[in-house]
């Protein structure tokens, strides 16, 4: 869903219901603003001033990373997520979405998404809060490890965090990585 409120550009966020709802979810974080960074615009007022029976502008779900589309014949699926990232997860392993094998979880601290991860529908859940990125990557590289040749890895978060993700789960020798890209940037 992409979320206007002019004169800013438009915000996307990840559609988190059941796959065949009548209706559309998404799952918002208020970003607080601090001394070396400002607030979030359009989260401060979603979470501030928008009030429910509220009329918006939305742009519908678009994009190619869906289960029938990205994800079409895949075995199991681990995801690897960090911050709010973690609703692609949330989406896709709900009942009618694709076998969800695993989920490790990154996060500066369970302040966040602590909530949200315990939804998660996973065989096996791990969380890494407010680790280093020694630590981060050192347990990324034991997830991929444990992975069979099937399974298919998929990232999302932050791009810095996704491509040393990626790096990461190769070296542990992980073959089948998939990513979700919020916003602009590039995995290259």
């Amino acid at each position: 869903l992409s979320r206007y409120l002019k004169p800013e550009p438009p915000r996307h966020y990840t559609v988190t219901n059941k796959p065949g709802d009548s209706f559309l979810q998404c799952t918002t974080r208020h970003v607080h603003g601090s001394e070396d960074t400002p607030a979030g615009v359009v989260s401060s007022y979603m979470h501030t001033q928008l009030e429910e029976g509220d009329t918006v502008q939305l742009a519908p779900p678009f994009g190619v990373f869906t289960k029938a589309n990205a994800l079409a014949n895949v075995g199991d699926v681990k995801f690897v997520t960090a911050g709010i990232g973690l609703t692609l997860a949330k989406s896709l392993s709900q009942p009618g979405g694709v076998k969800t094998a695993g989920l490790l979880h990154v996060d500066r601290s369970d302040n966040h998404t602590a909530d949200m991860v315990k939804t998660i529908n996973a065989g096996f859940v791990s969380t890494v809060y407010g680790k280093s990125r020694g630590e981060i990557m050192s347990a990324i590289k034991e997830y991929g490890a444990a992975a069979s040749d099937s399974d298919t890895f998929i990232l999302c978060g932050p791009v810095p965090f996704m491509r040393s993700a990626k790096d990461t789960l190769q070296e542990a020798g992980a073959q089948n990585i998939q990513y979700e890209l919020f916003g602009t940037g590039s995995m290259k």
